[in-house]
């Protein structure tokens, strides 16, 4: 399962294929599994199992939480990523696997938070539910972007750089990494409560598509939309639907990706410099945090629920965050410039803890 998810894609794994690469027949495979789709979760949750374990095993209550972090860190990330196959497989194409394999991935990173919490808490000082998150969130990412396909140096270099970022966030000598520069940015009309939309009368056609995925996508997700669905929503003929988007994924994601840069609108406006008001980078993600706690239905689209639509979604997602780091990193004076792989762990750290607050809100 792992090496044939990981090469050709979960898709194209089928019983025969599967049993036919691990050299049994079809009665031993439905002797141990349902289906494909069994059997990929079982896959799964073996791998995470030992990431897991990996990081409890690191706990020392001599060393102190920097050191315990790093220690609990690399164990994780030499876990995952010792074999291409593995780390494709877990990291990225099990997301393929629908509802019920998002849920495993869900399950599995609060099973991996909890061994974070349980190597990092002392009697003396106890680390918060989001903190934990943010480390794994912006483990799993080096991981995924960085690390697959890293040669050795290169790994060991972003390791060391993690390493150092989740040093500094468990001493608290960061607030999510991010230091307080300025950048040149716009500040949004309003009170800058909510992300503003236009009216419908100055919609085209697409920005009315957008609108009716939205509105059929926060009550009931991802999976229960159909182009015939957005379309008769938003007063269009299927047709039109078909015009702007290749799938239901993609207006799906760029619905999102829309709501996602109206949050960030100071580090994704691009304005000129010289023609705008300064603001830093803290200020500029604590007004995002504030605009999606403003919409929670949003936020929970944006944050949570963008990876319904499989490795698409994932992969939006991974887009987006690389999109608010590199403006973070860009925009700060050369002089403290934020190196690469700081600024894309503090953002997805950022994006953990606003979809942990937009899922209990």
């Amino acid at each position: 399962m792992i090496e044939l998810t990981a090469r050709d894609g979960f898709e194209a794994v089928t019983v025969r294929r599967l049993t036919k690469s691990a050299g049994v027949s079809s009665r031993a495979f439905y002797l141990r599994f349902s289906g494909v789709d069994d059997c990929l979760l079982n896959a799964y949750a073996e791998v995470m199992a030992g990431a897991a374990n990996r990081i409890r095993a690191t706990r020392s209550v001599e060393l102190a939480p920097a050191a315990q972090v790093g220690r609990a860190l690399r164990a994780l990330l030499g876990h995952l990523v010792a074999d291409r196959d593995l780390a494709r497989f877990a990291l990225i194409e099990v997301y393929a696997g629908g509802p019920a394999a998002l849920a495993a991935i869900a399950a599995e990173e609060r099973r991996l938070e909890s061994a974070i919490r349980g190597c990092l808490d002392r009697r003396s000082r106890r680390i918060p539910k989001a903190t934990a998150a943010a480390l794994v969130a912006a483990s799993l990412r080096c991981a995924r972007v960085q690390l697959v396909d890293a040669s050795p140096a290169e790994a060991a270099q972003t390791i060391d750089l993690l390493v150092e970022w989740a040093g500094d966030l468990v001493d608290d000598k960061e607030d999510l990494g991010v230091p307080a520069v300025a950048i040149a940015t716009t500040p949004p009309a309003g009170d800058g409560s909510d992300h503003e939309r236009p009216a419908p009368a100055e919609r085209d056609d697409e920005d009315l598509l957008l609108a009716a995925v939205l509105r059929l996508a926060l009550p009931d997700g991802f999976h229960a939309l159909t182009s015939s669905k957005v379309s008769s929503a938003a007063g269009l003929p299927t047709a039109r639907f078909r015009r702007h988007f290749a799938d239901l994924a993609d207006g799906y994601l760029t619905a999102i990706s829309r709501t996602c840069r109206s949050f960030f609108i100071e580090l994704t406006a691009g304005e000129a410099p010289a023609t705008t008001a300064q603001l830093s980078i803290r200020t500029a993600l604590r007004k995002a945090s504030r605009r999606a706690a403003s919409d929670p239905a949003g936020a929970r689209l944006t944050f949570k629920q963008v990876v319904d639509a499989g490795v698409a979604g994932l992969t939006c997602r991974e887009s987006l965050i690389s999109e608010l780091a590199l403006a973070c990193s860009a925009t700060t004076p050369p002089g403290i410039r934020l190196r690469p792989i700081r600024a894309e762990a503090s953002i997805a750290a950022l994006w953990a803890t606003l979809a942990m607050s937009s899922q209990s809100g």
